[in-house]
């Protein structure tokens, strides 16, 4: 019988009782760095995904049925954000927390209400809801390390860098005596903060940049299993293609002082289902061209006699700067069933205006 080595304990196979609980103490950044160590631990790190990034048991301290509640997410476009996500992705669970769930006003806000009275028992008190002794409310986090969201089926860490790996925070506000309690109390979870980047840090891998988008290569995702639950009629893309800016604010002319400031605009269209947001105008010019020339189609569909009227000026213009302006001419009317959406092609044209950036970089 061979005697197990030190590294048998890593062993994915075999998995020692052992395993796990040294793995709870590792920080991401190590686990990263022993999966490129040798071929036997490369796979380390899709391993521990299951058995320590459970989303249900995480939700489990505020709902009864954490899958009902993630159906319900999927659903009604619930989103979850605030210092549970920066727990999940951590690793850890403090007691002090609250569950902040962001969900755009109207039906669904009404109908996840409805669920969370009718099914978890929770009491509507002044955009508060409470439990027992749990409470949920929107906590702003104006800290770069409350930049984590969960969705129904899936993780995003925004900033995984600075965030998971440096322990490091900076600044999305001036600094107040709210900001004060919240740089107290998260560095005593062990983080340090600054207000901005020093000049070195700013390299091409950082994640604080001024164009990106939620689910780029920059994001850290953990995907949900999604077994009994409700699949939400949203598709992933709509999320992560939510493109946005992170730029530094100064404090004013006569300070040096500064943090940044995260900015992003809604852009809506007839020919698209969902809202999707960008920061860059570059892309709303060019997304913007795209379902301008797609809503004139589905325009013309229509007879005359049925065009919404609002449609009219716009779409007989002969200037091209009045043509261009026709997807902003957005109102509530009856589509036909011939009518065509064109969601599904927001990830192949962003890849494809990101192209068109690259190279008009390149010839300048």
């Amino acid at each position: 019988m061979t005697t197990p080595s030190f590294l048998d304990i890593f062993h994915l196979e075999l998995r020692y009782p052992i395993f796990e609980r040294i793995c709870t103490h590792l920080p991401i950044a190590s686990i990263v760095a022993l999966t490129r160590t040798c071929r036997g631990l490369s796979g380390l790190y899709r391993a521990l995904i299951p058995l320590q990034s459970n989303v249900d048991r995480l939700l489990s301290r505020f709902v009864r049925n954490p899958q009902l509640f993630r159906s319900q997410m999927g659903r009604n476009n619930a989103i979850v954000s605030g210092s549970v996500a920066l727990q999940f992705f951590e690793r850890v669970v403090w007691k002090d927390s609250d569950l902040d769930i962001f969900i755009r006003h109207g039906e669904n806000a009404e109908a996840f209400e409805k669920y969370l009275t009718e099914e978890e028992g929770y009491k509507f008190m002044n955009h508060i809801y409470r439990r027992h002794t749990y409470a949920s409310n929107s906590e702003k986090f104006p800290l770069d390390g409350g930049s984590e969201l969960l969705t129904w089926n899936k993780a995003y860490a925004i900033f995984p860098l600075p965030t998971f790996v440096h322990h490091k925070g900076y600044l999305l506000k001036p600094l107040d005596n709210y900001l004060s309690t919240l740089l107290e109390k998260y560095s005593r979870r062990g983080w340090r903060f600054q207000e901005a980047m020093w000049p070195e840090e700013e390299s091409s891998n950082q994640p604080i940049q001024d164009t990106r988008r939620i689910g780029d290569e920059l994001t850290w995702i953990i995907p949900f299993d999604p077994s009994n639950l409700n699949w939400s009629k949203t598709p992933d893309f709509v999320v992560e293609y939510f493109n946005f800016g992170v730029k530094p604010k100064s404090w004013g002319e006569a300070s040096e002082s500064s943090n940044y400031e995260i900015s992003a605009t809604f852009f809506e269209a007839e020919v698209l289902r969902h809202r999707y947001l960008y920061c860059n105008t570059s892309w709303m010019e060019f997304l913007g061209k795209r379902v301008d020339k797609l809503t004139v189609l589905e325009l013309y569909k229509l007879s005359p006699a049925l065009r919404p009227p609002h449609f009219q000026g716009p779409l007989h213009a002969t200037e091209e700067g009045e043509r261009f302006a026709l997807y902003r001419q957005t109102g509530n009317f009856s589509k036909p069933a011939s009518w065509t959406y064109w969601d599904d092609e927001i990830p192949q044209w962003y890849e494809a205006w990101r192209q068109s950036e690259a190279q008009s970089k390149k010839n300048i």
